[in-house]
């Protein structure tokens, strides 16, 4: 495989979870605070609703976001092993890991903001998140090799 070849295949895996983390850590700033995302859902929704929802929807965003950051790693490093034995241990950790990274650093950039706190509450939702993924992928991935009559990996 020629440089540009790989240059080529590592920029496709790998440039979606560098781009969604640094979107996640984008959010990170005041324009996305609860006051902010708040005033738009109560034009929407009106006053009554919109603060349950307000809630409701930042968490399951927290979810949402870490676990399509997971499956995004998981899909750069499930196309770069090339070591099937320790393939599942790393399909799990390192993904966990990134989570982890970008939700602890999400958190503090929320607390230096000045509209916004950092919460340990949050970095288990988005790690939760993340795990939940995996959990979701590594059971489908083993379910179509068990399919597929291909080798455990």
């Amino acid at each position: 495989m020629t440089r540009y070849c790989t240059g080529v295949r590592v920029l496709w895996y790998w440039a979606p979870p560098f781009l969604w983390a640094a979107a996640i850590l984008w959010a990170s700033g005041d324009s996305f605070s609860t006051g902010a995302t708040g005033g738009w859902m109560e034009r929407v929704l009106g006053p009554a609703l919109a603060p349950a929802a307000n809630i409701t929807i930042r968490k399951l965003a927290h979810l949402i976001e870490y676990a399509i950051l997971a499956l995004l790693v998981w899909r750069a490093i499930e196309a770069e092993l090339k070591h099937p034995e320790r393939r599942r241990l790393t399909l799990i950790v390192t993904p966990m890991l990134a989570t982890l990274a970008v939700a602890v650093t999400d958190e503090v950039l929320q607390g230096l903001s000045r509209t916004r706190s950092g919460s340990l509450w949050d970095v288990l939702l988005d790690v939760t998140g993340g795990a939940l993924a995996l959990a979701i992928v590594t059971r489908l991935s083993r379910r179509r090799r068990m399919h597929s009559g291909s080798p455990a990996r």
